[in-house]
């Protein structure tokens, strides 16, 4: 009776221990920051044809997105207006994964790629660069840091070419 009893002590002491760790990892994802970390600040570049670049340029409490032919989106982590402000969020699911606009409603009305970033690195004629990875509509596009490179990146986001 007494190891019945001890058994179904720790089941239940098992139980609600991993549901309050769940729900302290989930708090600990949602947390956001108007200041970006330093490893994905600087100026990446995304080649779109006809020697014209894509450019994300990502700064301490601001970022922007410029696209050829149009002027850049500026997010800042002041602006009071929840689509222009800087609200970097990371996301760990097996890799880190990071939004700069965790704030927004709707992230279809945002020109920064809607399911995020990944900072990774990638292998480019034998140098190693950094590349900030965008994913939007199944597929991700690689920014690649400080670099203008004369070939898009894009693949489909589940790891096919």
């Amino acid at each position: 009776m007494q190891i019945k009893s001890i058994i179904g002590l720790a089941l239940t002491s098992a139980v609600l221990g991993l549901g309050i760790s769940s729900v302290n990892s989930n708090q600990a994802q949602a947390k956001t920051t108007g200041t970006t970390p330093t490893a994905i600040r600087g100026t990446f570049y995304r080649y779109n044809g006809a020697h014209t670049w894509s450019k994300i340029k990502v700064a301490a409490h601001s970022a922007y997105i410029q696209n050829p032919g149009e002027s850049a989106f500026k997010i800042k982590s002041t602006s009071k207006s929840n689509a222009h402000k800087l609200a970097y969020s990371g996301k760990l699911t097996g890799k880190k994964y990071f939004t700069l606009q965790a704030t927004i409603k709707a992230s279809y009305l945002s020109p920064f790629p809607e399911l995020g970033f990944r900072l990774t690195s990638r292998k480019i004629k034998g140098h190693s660069y950094k590349v900030l990875r965008g994913y939007q509509g199944g597929y991700g596009f690689d920014y690649i840091k400080g670099k203008k490179i004369s070939r898009d990146y894009s693949h489909r986001a589940d790891g096919s070419y």
